[in-house]
């Protein structure tokens, strides 16, 4: 680079200059020339006349939104030229209207109001005008920002205008409390300098209405308020207290003389852990109403001040002071304790109380207040009522104690039950914040001083509700639960309103997502919807085609008139049924391992009781594994004896699975568990801290197996198989200690943070204390107690000698200073227990009784304890008081469903409560008794099945009713659950409770311590194949009677024919019984649904029946006219499966039938369809558009298309801005982001965080002017760049340009270095054009170089010629991979982040399209070894002034309904929708800037797309862990995708899809199996043959490149078509990657 350096030397250099310089001032003239000069008007009348325009009304804000336009013209012309000539930026539609009659004036009026706050231009002809709406007057934001806390102390207060001009602020400016200071003005910022800030302490700023601009008759409309916390003392530089004080409560109540007692904790900054000393100075109040006033004044102080709030202080000048002592402290455990020497007079007091250190002497003070009354009081509010329970101490309930609420007054009297209600207040009901989450009331009674009670907000979540419309019945039920993409949904259900009345409104059934992780999250957008008509009595029904849907979970949402009233999920997968079963039994339900053995029982049979005979079927266990073969009735057994493990447990869970071994075209296996025991004493021991030490309790028993074994529930209660105490046995016990080893692992270099850190690793060491022994006593119990430390863990070992010479061995974990481990037995546990253990549900006027208890102890009965019991549902429903420790009452017909029943005791000196109890409805009350009989035991394969219905209710009366009956295939209950009945859906749920908030006085703190075929034996063709025959409904008869003919389908299967009903009064019941279609011989195809063109499968053929049996031969008849001409003819045995080959498969949609007979009197046709495509490859697309009024959308052809809107203006920047605010480090350029993105966000956006911590950044700024990453680093010429051009404040600015001098002309050796010095000299406002365009002349620059010398020629102003370098770079370097823009150039992705941030600035400066799709290039992808903070912050510091700040707002039409979206603060919306759908979109308008991204699947082809040559992806098929080429039917296939990503890959998220084979499917649960799957991968969705997973790629990902594994099993024998694996990132959908295709032949 030399010719740069010529310029600073003499001779020939300078005459290089020289030239150089006139150069450019002669480049410069012609330049100006150009400009100066003017092209010929067209001879046109119009182009020719003299031109002007004005707005109708203009000022300094700009033009109002309503503005029309006046053109002028010296020369008579037409409105109609004028219309076709005006040209607009942006096209705006409009109207000209001439006024006159001489052609020379027109009114131009938009047809649209205009957007505020934009520039519209005019342009006709050469002559052009720009006008600038207005934008409301308003403030943008405020440093500190609304409800700040740790505001320095030294900060100035800054008001951010929307525009500049605003007048003098000071008299609309107030700040409270008053603090003198000066008023700045900085472009749109007025800074009000303050002359001291107090710490700790509220400030509330207001900038009054009424402030207006100057010019303009705009003013702010309303008042601007913000409120901030000052930082505390300790960090504003006071010194910090000595130690702090807390009391677990701020106000504790107690009766007239009891000596008050209270805990309270501390911590020593300074000092050792010593207990201070106390003093107390009590103070009283002279009322309730003072005492109220000061607990609001703390309760006020918002939670966010938390200094004022940990520094407030009662003013105790205002009270009396009545006695000071100085009460010893005492301890319990790790509590400590405050007891006063003497009991109180009733009144209302503060305890002023100062600790005092015994080492230092220091003090700190904390306060709390007390109140001495014999009155008590419980108050529950509810959403309708509140209920106040008064009591006097040991006296019991308070009549006429009167209720009064600050600002309401009195709100009653108690009665002589000491209950008040009374509506609810609403300023007891709201409070969204926890200011709002305190309310005292006052209870007082004549002759005693008043209660304060103080009223909590509820935010705990046990007075909970269901999710279904509380104020409606409802019950939904669909035919099933599972179905294929574009199966047909039939539901049925009823909606009724709770009050008795007929729905009213339009009902829809609207199709949502509901799987809990789903692309772009959302899930509850409407996919499709159906209309449906509700009757009278609240019946609908109706159906829903799914429009192809993806495999995942949904939902059908039933709204009613836009509300939601109540839904149901499903599942959506590509499934095929099991063609028989596997059915398994124990005879033993628990065994001593290694002593007994168990025979579990295996029977395969067709769906409709065929027996499977002669299946090969392969077991696997905790206990081995093997292979059995089913007998002629489809039988087999396996007998296991557990394996004795030497385990610190007695007993655990075994579990036995049963497979087919041969290929199945759908997934068949069974699984049962039972119970092993390895011992036969069961060792139950607790390590707890006593007052002696830690305390070790044994216990041990026999263990006995008859009750479990003789069928009783549950495995996992363990009093059915604990038995009697054994006495006398010796327990030999180890204490050891708990430690941990570090080594050192390592050190490596953080390059990023320029430091060397040390990684270690750790491990366990039990260091020996003490060994004991414990000798059980006749209960079996026996005990040990050892010394231990708080600070540290133990582990107790304990072992003995089993009744079958067995060890027996526990282990537990001692924390010595956690107080949790002992104090679980003393906790108090009160709640209401049910009386009615089993089956607690009641009937209407059934009695429930609810015991008051404590853990297990029943609360007493009289003896100065009295109880309020009240019930909730919705609200208060009514309440009871006694002196009983038990509440019993008749459930009532209001009651239905659910009530909750909360108890409160109040023992005469304080309140228990429990957890309100759900008392639930019994709804067998409401059950219907219906019967449903068919009129044959089975029937054959289209035969009309006739249904008998009778509904009666309970007393045996006929009923009208609605039925629904459907009929599943059983086979489907293999994939899915069963669905509730109409009875549970009505009835079995939960309302919520309506409590709001709680709360009682004198808590009471204490010390812790204390069949054959009928008619032919022929089968038909059978091909009608379904899993749903019938779904529908019918009314019965006032004889409760009806009937139904159903004809069955094809399925040789037992159907579940499901039945709900329901009556006017809406009593319900529900049922099924089964429908066999079965034939006495049958033939069974097993082939796959789907192939590929040019698969070559065999398909297997077998027979069964009742009629035949082993030996029995049968002939096949094979024909596929579709696929090859003729027939092809074999035999088999019976029950042996025989192998056809078929040739290869062409495209589409092909019939295969099979004939088969025994003898002459058994036959049986079976005809199935085969697709076969061209191919399985699919891919997702991700288009990006910007949102436009009118565009029309393209997206799936056949599935769903996700259409993500998202704002494209200032809210997309939040989530970089915050990625910058939180860059930690002591770089110059972390702590620069940092500072940057603050003062963004706090600029441009409502945020909530604390101000950055300031830096000295002359610390960072080396004697030879430039500027080093960290202090005591070397100045660096890129950082320094960087830094002159972000802005330099509290930098040299003059030795920052010293050093890029010095560099320019001296020390610079690279064209990196030099480009830096010119880019940094253009930044401070240098004359370096010249040299700039002199080195940009240069051959073989580098794209670095380019771009800085670029940025360097937009600060100089020649934004045009920067332009031009950009394009350049982006012309050979620049690649596009939707939505990202990038500079491919260097050998990483640190040089491609780096390249493509510098680039991004110079795009966002000189307004380049391609600007965008870079920053988000560099936001979604990490670096290595840089960082481009500071490019980030350039970006965004260019940008977000450019970017609309209002909300992004659009419309649009769909089904017939408007919906008007507005986008918020980076906010997005999302809709799924059908190709109809889409299509029906109209986008109506948009506002703002809007990004649109389409997402969808299509079909590909690998020659479609460029694949990336940053990522790698290949694929093995492996045997018993051995690559395979070939495979052999029952082989499991563990199939591996490894996957890499290159240096310059995208990061995120992708998709790796793998395409199985024709021959092969998943196998969804591989420990079913016996098969190793801690490794393996789950997919996210299987789609046919698609096998699909997500993957993250990522630096800091340490899974991210480890291989996809998961197994499949062979289906089909033959050779098939094995299409390419492919990964995909999620976002680009160009970054993709596929394995070739493969042949696969399975044998």
């Amino acid at each position: 680079m030399e010719f740069l350096k010529g310029i600073a030397k003499g001779g020939k250099g300078k005459k290089v200059a020289a030239v150089i310089v006139a150069l450019c001032l002669v480049s410069g003239a012609v330049y100006l020339a150009g400009l100066g000069g003017r092209t010929a008007f067209s001879p046109d009348r119009v182009l020719a006349a003299g031109l002007t325009m004005v707005a109708s009304d203009e000022d300094s804000l700009g033009v109002p939104l309503d503005a029309h336009f006046i053109l002028k013209s010296d020369t008579g012309i037409k409105a109609a030229e004028v219309r076709h000539l005006l040209e607009t930026e942006p096209g705006i539609q409009f109207s000209v209207e001439e006024l006159g009659s001489d052609g020379k004036v027109f009114k131009i009026t938009p047809a649209e109001a205009l957007e505020a706050n934009k520039i519209y231009r005019f342009r006709l002809g050469e002559e052009a005008w720009s006008f600038q709406t207005k934008d409301e007057f308003r403030v943008l934001g405020s440093l500190p920002r609304n409800k700040a806390w740790d505001v320095p102390v030294n900060t100035g207060i800054e008001i951010v205008f929307s525009h500049e001009n605003y007048q003098d602020i000071e008299k609309y400016f107030e700040i409270t409390p008053k603090v003198e200071g000066v008023f700045e003005r900085h472009k749109r910022t007025a800074v009000f300098v303050p002359k001291g800030l107090q710490p700790g302490t509220i400030y509330t700023v207001k900038v009054k209405k009424g402030l207006g601009v100057k010019g303009s008759s705009e003013t702010l409309k309303e008042d601007f308020v913000f409120r901030f916390e000052t930082m505390s003392p300790e960090a504003a530089g006071s010194k910090r207290p000595p130690m702090e004080v807390y009391f677990s409560r701020n106000m504790y109540e107690y009766p007239v003389g009891e000596r008050p007692l209270f805990d309270f904790s501390y911590y020593h900054y300074n000092s050792r852990d010593e207990v201070p000393a106390v003093t107390v100075d009590l103070y009283k109040y002279k009322d309730a109403d003072a005492f109220i006033d000061d607990l609001q004044e703390y309760y006020l102080i918002p939670q966010w001040a938390y200094c004022t709030k940990k520094a407030h202080r009662a003013d105790i000048s205002r009270l009396e002071k009545v006695s000071s002592f100085q009460p010893p402290v005492q301890r319990s455990y790790y509590n400590y304790y405050i007891l006063f020497p003497e009991g109180l007079d009733e009144g209302h007091y503060l305890a002023h109380i100062t600790c005092t250190g015994k080492e230092t002497g220091e003090t700190t003070v904390n306060q709390v207040w007390l109140q001495v009354t014999d009155i008590t009081g419980y108050v529950s509010v509810s959403s309708d009522k509140t209920l106040v329970w008064a009591n006097t101490i040991a006296g019991g309930p308070v009549k006429d104690a009167s209720v009064e609420l600050r600002g309401a007054g009195d709100l009653g009297r108690t009665g002589s039950d000491g209950v008040l209600v009374f509506d609810t207040p609403e300023s007891m009901k709201s409070g969204p914040d926890m200011e709002a989450s305190h309310i005292f009331l006052k209870l007082s009674s004549p002759g005693r001083n008043p209660c304060v009670v103080p009223v909590v907000r509820v935010w705990y979540d046990y007075y909970y509700g269901d999710a279904i419309h509380q104020d409606y019945w409802s019950s939904v039920h669909f035919d099933r639960q599972l179905y294929r993409p574009t199966d047909r949904v039939s539901f049925w259900g009823i909606i009724r309103p709770m009050d008795g009345s007929a729905p009213e409104g339009s009902l829809r059934a609207v199709l949502q997502r509901n799987d809990y992780y789903y692309e772009y999250g959302g899930g509850n957008e409407e996919i499709t919807s159906v209309e449906l008509a509700v009757q009278r009595d609240g019946i609908f029904e109706g159906e829903l085609n799914l429009p192809g849907l993806a495999p995942g979970y949904y939902r059908l949402s039933f709204e009613l008139d836009g509300e939601h009233i109540t839904g149901k999920w499903f599942e959506v997968a590509t499934y095929t049924k099991p063609a028989y079963r596997i059915d398994l039994n124990k005879d033993k339900r628990a065994v001593f391992s290694g002593k007994d053995s168990i025979t579990i029982d295996i029977q395969a049979s067709f769906f409709e009781g065929t027996p499977v005979s002669a299946m090969q079927l392969s077991y696997s266990g905790d206990s081995g594994t093997g292979t059995v073969t089913t007998d002629e009735d489809g039988r087999a057994s396996v007998t296991l004896t557990p394996k004795y493990r030497d385990v610190h447990w007695a007993s655990g869970i075994e579990y036995f699975n049963v497979n087919n071994m041969l290929p199945e075209a759908g997934e068949i296996y069974g699984s049962i568990n039972y119970m092993v025991f390895h011992n036969d004493m069961n060792l139950d021991f607790s390590v707890r801290a006593a007052e002696t030490g830690a305390k070790v309790a044994v216990k041990l028993n026999r263990i006995t197996l008859d009750r479990i074994n003789n069928g009783e529930d549950s495995y996992y209660d363990d009093s059915l198989y604990i038995g009697d105490p054994v006495q006398g046995q010796v327990i030999s016990g180890k204490v050891y200690e708990n430690r941990w080893r570090r080594e050192e692992r390592g050190k490596y270099y953080d390059f990023i943070n320029k430091e060397v850190r040390t990684s270690y690793y750790y491990y366990p060491e039990y260091v020996p204390v003490t060994d004991f022994t414990i000798t059980t006593d006749t209960e079996g119990k026996g005990t040990f107690v050892f010394p231990y430390e708080a600070e540290k863990s133990y582990r107790v070992d304990l072992e003995t000698t089993d009744g079958m010479g067995r060890r027996v061995k526990g282990e537990q974990h001692f924390y010595g200073s956690s107080f949790v481990d002992y104090q679980w037995q003393y906790w108090d546990y009160y709640h209401l227990e049910d009386e009615k253990e089993e089956y607690p549900f009641y009937r209407t006027g059934e009695e429930y009784s609810l015991t008051f208890k404590n853990n297990n102890e029943t609360l007493p009965e009289g003896g100065g304890s009295h109880y309020l019991y009240h019930v909730n549902q919705k609200g208060l429903r009514g309440y009871r008081v006694d002196t009983a420790p038990h509440y019993r009452a008749a459930f009532r017909e209001e009651d239905i469903p659910s009530v909750h029943v909360t108890g409160v005791c109040f023992n005469g000196r304080t309140y228990y409560k429990t957890a309100p109890r759900v008392i639930q409805y019994d709804i067998k009350e409401r059950e219907l008794d219906i019967t449903v009989t068919a009129d044959k035991e089975s029937y054959r394969p289209g035969e009309e099945a006739v249904l008998n219905i009778l509904v009666k209710d309970a007393s045996g009366k006929p009923r009208e009713a609605t039925v629904n009956i459907s009929l599943v295939d059983e086979a489907m209950y293999k994939l899915m659950g069963e669905d509730q009945g109409v009875l549970e859906g009505l009835y079995s749920r939960v309302l919520d409770s309506g409590i709001l908030s709680d709360g009682y006085s004198h808590y009471c703190p204490e010390m812790e311590g204390g069949a054959g075929a009928e008619g032919g034996e022929g089968g038909g063709d059978r091909k009608d194949f379904r899993d749903t025959a019938f779904f529908g409904t019918i009314k019965t008869d006032s004889r409760g009677r009806g009937s139904l003919s159903i004809k069955v389908p094809d399925n040789l299967t037992t159907w579940r024919a499901a039945f709900n009903a329901v009556t006017e009064d809406l009593r319900a019941a529900g049922g099924s019984i089964p429908i066999v279609v079965r034939l006495p011989f049958f033939a069974d195809i097993i082939i796959n649904d789907s192939y590929l063109k040019g698969d070559r499968p065999s398909i297997a053929l077998r027979s069964y029946g009742d009629a035949i049996k082993k030996g029995d031969r049968v002939s096949f008849s094979l024909s596929a006219p579709t696929l090859f001409e003729g027939e092809k003819l074999l035999e088999a045995n019976a029950f042996e499966t025989l192998w056809i080959e078929l040739p290869p498969l062409s495209t589409g949609i092909h019939p295969v039938t099979v004939k088969a007979a025994c003898g002459d009197r058994f036959t049986d046709t079976l005809t199935r369809e085969i697709t076969v495509y061209d191919s399985y490859l699919r891919r997702g697309v991700a288009e990006y558009h910007t949102l436009v009024k009118g565009m029309k959308i393209k997206g799936s052809k056949d599935g769903i298309t996700k259409l993500v809107f998202t704002d494209a203006g200032r809210g997309k920047f939040i989530n970089p801005l915050y990625h910058l605010y939180y860059a930690s480090g002591k770089r110059v350029d972390q702590r620069l982001a940092r500072r940057w993105a603050y003062s963004l966000l706090t600029e441009y956006f409502d945020t909530d965080l604390p101000q950055p911590d300031g830096f000295d950044a002359q610390a960072y700024q080396v004697p030879d002017g430039g500027i080093s990453l960290l202090p005591y680093s070397e100045s660096d010429a890129a950082l320094s760049t960087k830094i002159a051009a972000l802005g330099p404040e509290g930098f040299d600015k003059g030795l920052l340009e010293f050093y890029f001098h010095r560099l320019l002309f001296e020390t610079g050796e690279t064209e990196d270095e030099l480009s830096c010095a010119l880019w940094g000299l253009a930044a401070l406002d240098r004359p370096v054009l010249c040299q700039v365009k002199s080195m940009l002349e240069t051959k073989g620059l580098g794209v670095k170089t380019k771009l800085q010398l670029g940025l360097a020629l937009w600060e100089l102003g020649s934004k045009n010629q920067a332009a031009k370098v950009l394009e350049d770079v982006l012309q050979e370097n620049g690649v596009t991979k939707d939505p990202y823009v990038m500079v491919d150039s260097g050998a990483d992705r640190d040089d491609v982040m780096e390249l493509t941030s510098l680039a991004a600035v110079l795009a966002a400066r000189v307004g380049h399209s391609a600007a965008g799709g870079m920053f988000e290039y560099i936001t979604d992808n990490s670096t290595k070894d840089i960082l481009v903070l500071l490019e980030m912050a350039m970006y965004l510091s260019e940008t977000l002034p450019k970017t609309g700040g209002k909300p992004a707002e659009f419309s649009y039409m769909l089904d017939g309904r408007r919906s008007d979206i507005s986008l918020e603060s980076g906010a997005s919306h999302t809709l799924s929708l059908t190709p109809e759908r889409l299509a029906g979109l109209n986008i109506l308008e948009v506002k703002g800037d809007i990004a649109l991204c389409v997402i969808y699947e299509d079909d590909f082809s690998p020659g479609d797309t460029m694949e990336s040559e940053n990522l790698t992806v290949n694929r093995q098929y492996y045997v018993n862990n051995k690559p395979v080429k070939e495979l052999n039917a029952g082989d499991m296939v563990k199939v591996v995708i490894n996957f890499g990503f290159g240096d310059k890959s995208l990061e995120g998220r992708y998709q790796v899809s793998d395409f199985l084979p024709s021959g092969l499917k998943i196998i969804a649960a591989p420990y079913t199996r016996g098969l190793e799957y801690l490794n393996i991968r789950y997919p996210y969705e299987v789609d046919g043959q698609r096998v699909s997973f997500y993957i993250y790629n990522s630096a800091y990902n340490s899974r991210g490149n480890e291989p996809v594994i998961y197994y499949a099993r062979v289906v089909s024998k033959g050779t098939f078509r094995a299409q390419g694996a492919v990964l995909q990132n999620m976002e680009a959908a160009d970054e993709i990657r596929m394995t070739k295709e493969e042949t696969v032949t399975i044998k």
